[in-house]
This record gives structure tokens, C-alpha cells and sequence, in this order.
């Protein structure tokens, strides 16, 4: 079996707060495209008994914030766009 997903999220407006930055200011953030894919299949066991291998990617095309704060002044509540970075995952499942 084949599963793709994907999120796609406009421009938004993002508080940006002083500390990094020398004033408050509100940013407009990039469009993302976060892909996922997966790809799985089952093998009979005994009787009702399957097991499922399955391996895959989350955030494909790698989209992320490019311009975080930094330093001990930075505003840790600056963050937009897809929650992790690209992701390669494999898993075992048994089901009967």
C-alpha cells in the first residue's frame, strides 16, 4: 500500500517581538508544502496472523522556517511552518 499526504499552508501573519529584533513587528511568512509518503505491506502469517512492514518519509521536500532568533534574546514564540525537519521512519506491526 502507497499513502501520500500533504499540508499546504499560505502566507501567515506571525508576532515577531523585540529582543533579537530592535522593535515588535508583525511578518508575513512563506507559503509551505509539506509531503508525506509511506509505503507498507502485509504478509500472512498463520491463519488470521499478518505482518505489516512499513517505511516512509515525513516532510519530504525538507520546507522549514528559515529565519529563527537566536541568542538569549530571542523570541521563542517566532515559530511557523511544518513541526519537524525531513524525517525517515520504519516499523514493524503485527495485527490479528
Amino acid at each position: 500500500m502507497i499513502s501520500l499526504s500533504g499540508t499546504y499552508t499560505g502566507p501567515m501573519l506571525v508576532e515577531h517581538h523585540a529582543g533579537y529584533i530592535e522593535a515588535n513587528r508583525t511578518e508575513t511568512t512563506p507559503s509551505f508544502f509539506d509531503l508525506n509518503c509511506k509505503l507498507s505491506y502485509d504478509f500472512k502469517i498463520w491463519r488470521s496472523v499478518s505482518l505489516q512492514l512499513n517505511a516512509g518519509v515525513q516532510n519530504f521536500l525538507n520546507a522549514w522556517q528559515k529565519d529563527f532568533d537566536q541568542g538569549p534574546d530571542r523570541d521563542s514564540g517566532y515559530i511557523y511552518g511544518p513541526a519537524s525537519p525531513r524525517c525517515f521512519f520504519a516499523g514493524v506491526k503485527i495485527g490479528w
